[in-house]
């Protein structure tokens, strides 16, 4: 009688076994395919200028989330977003210009990310102040002083005095240090320096990949004014900061 009852049940088990429902199987590498998820760097966003560039870099939240279409809009702005579609770890820019104004204003950019029935967005809310960029002349000057010595000592960078780079003011809110954007094909080119006497005007400066979500290298020198009064430039490489500077 033991016997009947045991071959019964594996009988009884077998046939919910096989009874036609499927058996899932989570796969990690694709669980996420469906996921338009993005970041949108920097997480904040210190003022924008009219005329100039404000850059936000956008990636997929999940590499493996496949094509991912990137759009944006801010009223009030002129909006160009490159490149128009993005998969696994790619980067697209969400290049916005505000309009003139003569009032401080906020400007709300919203970038949307669509992947088929799927479509996530996220917002910046930008204070767009009405000056005119009057940091370029000595944006350059901090940028010259870096670069003789990239060229020299970092010549796998590709980057040297001969290099062109369009510049766009940055985060014209962060006060005491001034920060300036600079750009070419291949670099974005974060240039910073502090507004104050020697020895206490460091300069920095980052760079980033046009196709990476975040600064690979950065360099310091200690003092700027010194560095362009005598000539003797004392370049340090430091560790990159987690995000662009906006």
């Amino acid at each position: 009688a033991s016997l009947s009852v045991v071959v019964l049940v594996l009988l009884t088990a077998c046939a919910a076994c096989g009874d036609g429902s499927p058996t899932t199987t989570l796969d990690p590498d694709t669980t996420s395919a469906a996921a338009p998820e993005i970041v949108l760097s920097p997480e904040f966003v210190n003022g924008a200028v009219p005329g100039s560039r404000l850059v936000l870099l956008v990636s997929a939240a999940d590499p493996r989330s496949g094509t991912v279409t990137v759009s944006a809009q801010a009223p009030g702005a002129e909006v160009v977003v490159a490149p128009a579609s993005i998969a696994g770890s790619e980067v697209a820019e969400v290049i916005v210009v505000p309009a003139p104004t003569e009032v401080e204003t906020d400007l709300r950019v919203t970038v949307t990310a669509t992947a088929g029935d799927r479509m996530d967005s996220v917002d910046r809310t930008v204070t767009v102040v009405p000056w005119e960029d009057d940091r370029e002349q000595q944006a350059r000057e901090v940028l010259g002083l870096f670069l003789p010595w990239l060229e020299e000592e970092r010549p796998e960078l590709g980057l040297s005095e001969a290099a062109e780079f369009d510049g766009t003011m940055t985060a014209p809110l962060l006060l005491i240090v001034s920060h300036y954007g600079f750009y070419s094909d291949e670099w974005e080119v974060g240039v910073a320096w502090h507004v104050m006497v020697p020895p206490d005007d460091f300069a920095e400066m980052y760079l980033r990949p046009r196709d990476a979500l975040a600064p690979t290298h950065a360099f310091r020198i200690g003092s700027w004014q010194t560095a362009l009064a005598t000539g003797s430039v004392e370049v340090v490489e430091v560790e990159p900061p987690p995000e662009v500077v906006r």
